[in-house]
């Protein structure tokens, strides 16, 4: 056999019992850590970690700054001393509890917290060889009750009342909220749920805004009596909070003041930070993310804030005619 042949055989994997697409917190699985056909082999490092890792591109004196970072939660690790040409052990491994998959893919910044498998097979004067698995670990929360918020947002001459009926924004529930003005003058007003992450590095850090979605557009007369009012669709991919080593990811209803005869400039007035679940839409979207597809590029219909198709020509759900884009 020529050493091309014998380099074709060797083989390093890894399987999981249970085999499912997404698992439990808390939950126990049997991997089975193998490999053969390989030669000089002089140590082998198998096992479970559960790892956070970061990666950010800041602007700074008009070029770019890139900067990662990586931590390990929870690891289980074993290192055998071998020279065997084939090995092969199982093992049981308890998924932790409180630290569900999550994953931040945006042009500036990545985040992910993943539940990994792994096999270094270390060889002297040769390659080493390594394989690894992903495992999706969630439990789709159901949305907390949630309580009404009001809220007085002043800057210079302009007051606001904000009010939301509910401090919870559950992907795929609706959100209603309202404003009035409490001023003497007239003023142009927008209100969006905007979702903002911080991702931390070794050195530096970089703030995004994962999504922006506009509620509310209106012109609020002086001293109004009534509230003016729209009721909302929470888009089903709004990210869950999130509090961890590298990142922060929180979700807010931002008031902003339109400025210009353009209404092209806005300025900021104030926020009321509302609460979003983990939900079996995120789960979803992760599951996909695991399966190697990308899901299709989320659209919003700015009539009824729902999910359309993205080359809809016409909202399926409202009628509403939706700008061209091209493919």
């Amino acid at each position: 056999m020529r050493p091309s042949q014998r380099r074709s055989m060797a083989s390093v994997r890894i399987s999981v019992e249970p085999e499912r697409e997404v698992y439990a917190p808390g939950e126990e699985v049997l991997a089975t850590f193998e490999y053969e056909g390989l030669s000089r082999v002089v140590e082998v490092e198998y096992g479970y970690a559960c790892v956070e890792r970061s990666l950010l591109a800041v602007g700074s004196h008009g070029g770019t700054v890139s900067d990662g970072a990586s931590v390990v939660l929870v690891e289980d690790a074993r290192r055998v001393r071998t020279d065997a040409s084939a090995f092969s052990d199982t093992v049981r491994v308890a998924l932790p509890e409180g630290l569900p998959s999550y994953e931040v893919d945006e042009p500036s910044v990545e985040y992910s917290r993943r539940h990994e498998l792994f096999m270094r097979v270390r060889r002297r004067l040769a390659p080493d060889y390594e394989a690894s698995r992903v495992l999706l670990v969630a439990e789709p929360q159901p949305a907390p009750r949630g309580r009404a918020v009001r809220a007085e947002l002043r800057l210079g001459p302009t007051a606001l009342e904000l009010y939301c009926d509910s401090d919870v924004a559950a992907p795929g529930g609706e959100l209603a909220v309202g404003l009035r003005n409490l001023g003497d003058e007239r003023v142009r007003v927008r209100a969006y749920l905007r979702t903002y992450a911080w991702v931390f590095g070794e050195a530096v850090a970089g703030k995004a805004t994962l999504t922006k979605v506009l509620l509310l557009d209106s012109v609020l007369e002086p001293r109004a009596l009534t509230m003016t009012v729209a009721r909302v669709r929470v888009p089903e991919r709004t990210p869950p909070d999130l509090t961890a080593k590298l990142a922060r990811v929180w979700t807010v209803v931002e008031v902003v003041r339109v400025l210009g005869p353009l209404a092209l400039r806005e300025e900021r007035l104030g926020e009321v930070r509302v609460t979003v679940p983990y939900t079996g839409a995120y789960v979803d979207w992760l599951r996909e993310l695991a399966r190697g597809r990308r899901p299709p590029t989320a659209r919003i219909c700015p009539s009824c804030m729902r999910d359309v198709p993205e080359y809809a020509d016409r909202c399926p759900h409202c009628g509403f005619e939706l700008a061209a884009r091209s493919r």
